[in-house]
């Protein structure tokens, strides 16, 4: 039997501190908690009950990389990214926690540093994935799973390497409009960026579509 890394063991370690955590949280807090927040205050409310998405998604994304990769060679690369996935939603879940009791004022955080931090994570983790897709063997967990694209390996690869390139350079776009909109104090456009979104979710499932036509027409 394989010994895995001891990284692997570090996210089901966090995903249970934050059922636990969030089962000592629950009793004191309001029936409505904040969720989003921006500089006048809260903008969004949910029930308490919702810090317990945060160790179902770390539950849910451990699991799938762990079917993906538990007979890769590189153990540890994937079990640190597990690991840092569930650290960061552990500090979600606890500052949601902590706002909700008043031990932290939101209003007083500074949303423009903050904006720039979020677009420089999601732009990077674009890029890191961006870079992973091409290795990618076809697979029912991860990638850009176009019905297309399963119906052949070489399209399931071509698919995955231009899907690849896509991502990589709009993670590279989003961490740009990051800094643009923090240095230059500009708002991002919000229209802009969900067009960016738009188009690196639908480009790679288009072209797929379109080699799959291509190969059957020919």
């Amino acid at each position: 039997m394989k010994k895995r890394h001891f990284s692997w063991f570090i996210s089901p370690v966090i995903i249970v501190l934050m059922i636990v955590t969030g089962l000592i949280f629950l009793p004191h807090l309001p029936d409505q908690i904040a969720v989003q927040w921006n500089e006048s205050g809260a903008t969004s409310f949910a029930e308490k009950y919702i810090i317990f998405v945060f160790p179902l998604l770390g539950g849910a994304i451990a699991v799938l990389q762990f079917l993906q990769y538990y007979k890769s060679k590189d153990q540890r690369k994937y079990g640190l990214l597990n690991s840092v996935i569930s650290i960061i939603l552990y500090i979600l879940q606890f500052v949601i926690c902590l706002s909700s009791l008043g031990y932290i004022n939101m209003e007083k955080v500074n949303f423009k540093l903050a904006s720039l931090l979020v677009m420089i994570a999601c732009g990077s983790l674009l890029i890191y994935f961006g870079n992973r897709l091409p290795k990618y063997a076809k697979n029912f967990y991860i990638g850009v799973k176009a019905p297309w694209a399963y119906e052949d390996n070489d399209i399931w690869t071509k698919t995955q390497s231009f899907a690849g390139k896509i991502w990589f350079f709009g993670g590279g776009f989003i961490i740009l409009l990051g800094v643009v909109g923090y240095f230059l104090n500009i708002q991002v456009s919000a229209v802009l960026l969900l067009f960016c979104l738009l188009f690196i979710t639908f480009a790679p499932r288009l072209y797929s579509k379109y080699l799959y036509e291509h190969k059957s027409n020919g």
